[in-house]
């Protein structure tokens, strides 16, 4: 985990985060958020068939914004580890870029 913790740390420093202020540390964190969570949306919508994929789509938009993710994975539990997948591939994609 140390090793782990490591490569995190250097990939942090690499993009600036020591130098952000909170809120630009936040806003950057949240930006990389969504960019997971729309890619794992995307993984998630292209393994579904024709009839769930509008079944979903009228449910988020009925939804509330701060329950739709709950609603996502409760119904799709298949999408947290594709979230999990997403984060791990973008972590090693900047890994490559900035170096290990």
């Amino acid at each position: 985990m140390s090793n782990e913790n490591n490569q995190l740390n250097k990939v942090g420093e690499v993009l600036g985060l020591d130098k952000m202020s909170p809120e630009q540390r936040d806003s950057f964190l949240e930006k990389t958020g969504t960019v997971i969570i729309d890619s794992a949306i995307g993984r998630l919508l292209s393994s579904l068939e024709e009839e769930k994929i509008s079944e979903l789509e009228s449910k988020l938009e009925a939804s509330e914004d701060d329950k739709v993710f709950d609603y996502l994975l409760e119904t799709y539990p298949e999408l947290e580890q594709i979230i999990k997948e997403e984060s791990e591939a973008l972590r090693s994609e900047a890994e490559g870029v900035f170096g290990s």
